[in-house]
């Protein structure tokens, strides 16, 4: 009896990986932040954008994507100059979630669909003449 436990272990043992995670690195996007309605009025928020993900790579085609963004936009048009009021689009937002990207190994190109759930918190307030 003792034998066959210490037997199966043994086999068992044999397909056990510690650290199923291949790679890891960080991923960082910083850059122009735009805030715009989709009304067709000259109303937009320009700023700073920066967004950071940590790669968790399971295999060649398959990554885990955690990651954490910021996105600070003020309205740039002001007022109008006609006494009209001063329509805004302002975004202020922190953002988190998580992210899974698969990838087709295709050598010199590499196709991926990407999905994920993910929260922002902040403020995002757009106010035009039509909507």
């Amino acid at each position: 009896m003792n034998k066959t436990i210490l037997l199966l272990l043994i086999l068992v043992s044999l397909n056990v990986r510690a650290q199923f995670i291949k790679e890891k690195s960080i991923d960082v996007s910083i850059g122009y932040g735009l805030s715009a309605p989709y009304d067709d009025v000259k109303i937009n928020g320009i700023g700073f954008y920066a967004q950071g993900e940590f790669v968790l790579s399971l295999a060649k085609w398959i990554d885990l994507r955690p990651y954490a963004g910021l996105i600070l936009t003020m309205d740039n048009e002001g007022d109008d100059g006609l006494g009209t009021p001063d329509y805004q689009s302002i975004a202020n937002a922190a953002l988190i979630g998580g992210k899974i990207r698969l990838t087709a190994p295709i050598p010199w190109v590499a196709p991926y669909i990407e999905g994920g759930v993910g929260a922002s918190i902040g403020s995002f307030e757009t106010y035009t003449p039509l909507t």
